[in-house]
């Protein structure tokens, strides 16, 4: 039996759907594309004939084009009451203007933390009103600063207001060398010294791991909650950045029977978060906390162990650590070349990095095209390009050649601070003594459609957690395999899928999170029902 609301939730307009097209597992990509000039001054008044998308090197015909618009989009008209969404457009500070700021503490000396935050809030001050801008802290989880909003002031307030974090990476990583050279020298002899700079070394690759591991994945929950909104989504990430590689000893003795020391390159985690990003649409502009870097970039006070690992007193080595300290550059670099966005670093103008992902949303031309999942193509690398001499183009460089396996796990999507927009909902929740009532309608332009003969088919996951104040979930889960015939094809893209479903309501319970997710395609939409604003509904009879 249907809810009585249920009519009102039909009567809410859907994202616009235009009629399906079905290929054998085809998918859409959509590309945002900045094109700029001279001194990269915005480039307006192209069209879809000025554009060629090459995909390892074939052109692809372009499905849809869209460019820059000087009208500012209008906000809906309000929800009816007692409906939920977590479409973009009615959140409470729309996020029209797409440029999240990540002010990272995680891996930012507090002494950078002070300077970058200063540099941002005159940034935020200079803000026309124009954009929309949210702001965010990286540490040991992802948190929310400032939802989006075009007022400058309430901006530059709010990170006025933050004071230093103590970095996962210590406060001064220079005096933690020099501690470290300390005990070095102290060390009995040589069998001492190596086990104990071995020891000090694991270490070290263990937090730096953590701190790739942490950052890469709060970017990628980011990302994940930027998906939904239309258009170009900037994300400034202000931080001294983390290394590509990690230093470690081989087990296996070397020269003498001494440890020898090798790097580690950290590829399998960028690629995981550029493909997370990407396929969010999310470009990535790195901001080096640090400003301007001179001389030798990196602590150097490392013990001197000689040529085969004999005992000396702590000098300075320049060898030992400098490569991994050095290659925040280039994993910098690497996140905005492979994203479409732009990094900057060795400057201490921070404020023109926060300029230049403003001033690329004016700029910004979507484009798409259709993709065949199921052919042989091992790397799908993307090529824009744009006609006319002396023009720069930014767009994201490659697709995933494979299917996603879930753009989050669901423990991070349950988790997260923030809601994912990947699959569009709107829905209602209501109560009665001891029981939640719980009803879903999910837009289908978010769901991977495939043919399979006469019927079209999609996978579908949701999970109902009730989540306590203390942190604690009750996780209900159902998984949806469809199978439509024409019929019901077309009365899903008219009414969109509707779910159902009863739970027995946890007194503990504060909220209740939602959870839909394409198990195809991995994209995935939550949004909370706060159990206090739930209104009652008498027991059904």
């Amino acid at each position: 039996m249907r809810h009585a609301f249920l009519p009102l939730l039909l009567a809410l307009p859907l994202a616009a759907q235009d009629p399906p097209t079905f290929h054998s597992d085809t998918r859409l990509v959509e590309l945002q594309v900045v094109v700029t000039g001279r001194d990269r001054a915005p480039v307006t008044g192209l069209t879809a004939d000025d554009f060629t998308i090459l995909e390892n090197g074939k052109r692809k015909s372009i499905a849809f084009f869209t460019a820059p618009s000087a009208q500012p989009k209008q906000r809906p008209d309000p929800l009816p009451p007692g409906l939920l969404t977590n479409r973009p457009e009615y959140a409470p500070s729309a996020p029209q203007g797409v440029m999240a700021v990540v002010l990272d503490v995680l891996n930012t000396r507090a002494g950078d933390q002070y300077f970058a935050r200063s540099q941002t809030a005159r940034f935020l001050k200079d803000l026309t009103g124009s954009e929309r801008v949210g702001l965010y802290v990286l540490s040991n989880r992802l948190r929310v600063l400032h939802s989006f909003t075009d007022d400058p002031l309430s901006l530059a307030r709010m990170v006025q207001k933050l004071r230093g974090e103590w970095p996962a990476g210590g406060a001064d990583q220079e005096q933690q060398r020099k501690l470290e050279a300390d005990l070095f020298t102290q060390a009995a002899g040589g069998v001492e010294l190596e086990a104990l700079m071995s020891s000090t070394a694991e270490q070290t690759r263990m937090q730096t791991e953590s701190r790739i591991r942490m950052t890469l994945e709060q970017l990628e929950i980011l990302g994940q909650h930027l998906a939904g909104v239309p258009g170009r989504k900037s994300l400034v990430w202000v931080s001294s950045g983390i290394p590509m590689l990690t230093m470690a000893f081989s087990p296996a003795p070397g020269p003498r029977g001494s440890a020898m020391a090798y790097y580690y390159r950290e590829n399998a985690r960028f690629e995981r978060a550029v493909r997370r990003l990407a396929e969010a649409n999310v470009a990535v502009y790195p901001v080096d906390a640090r400003g301007l870097q001179g001389g030798n970039l990196t602590p150097v006070v490392q013990p001197n162990l000689g040529r085969y690992g004999s005992r000396g007193d702590a000098t300075f080595n320049l060898e030992l650590m400098q490569v991994p300290a050095r290659d925040t550059f280039p994993s910098m670099q690497f996140l905005a070349d492979a994203t479409g966005g732009r990094a900057l670093y060795n400057s201490n103008d921070l404020e023109s990095g926060l300029r230049q992902a403003a001033d690329d949303l004016q700029s910004n031309y979507t484009l798409a095209y259709y993709t065949d999942l199921d052919d042989d193509a091992k790397k799908r690398e993307l090529n824009v390009r744009v006609r006319g001499r002396g023009l720069d183009v930014l767009a994201r460089k490659r697709v995933p050649a494979a299917r996603r396996d879930g753009l989050l796990e669901v423990r991070d999507l349950l988790d997260s601070p923030i809601d994912a927009t990947g699959i569009l909902l709107n829905g209602r929740v209501t109560r009665d003594a001891n029981q939640l009532h719980v009803t879903l309608q999910i837009e289908p332009g978010s769901l991977l459609l495939t043919r399979n003969g006469a019927h079209t088919e999609a996978i579908v996951e949701i999970y109902l957690a009730q989540i306590t104040p203390a942190g604690q979930r009750k996780v209900q889960d159902a998984r949806l395999s469809l199978r439509l015939t024409e019929p019901e094809l077309a009365k899903l893209v008219n009414d969109g899928l509707l779910y159902q479903r009863t739970l027995d309501l946890d007194p503990e319970t504060e909220r209740l999170r939602i959870l839909v997710r394409d198990a195809r395609s991995g994209a995935s939409g939550t949004m909370d029902a706060p159990i206090r604003l739930v209104p009652n509904e008498p027991p059904r009879r």
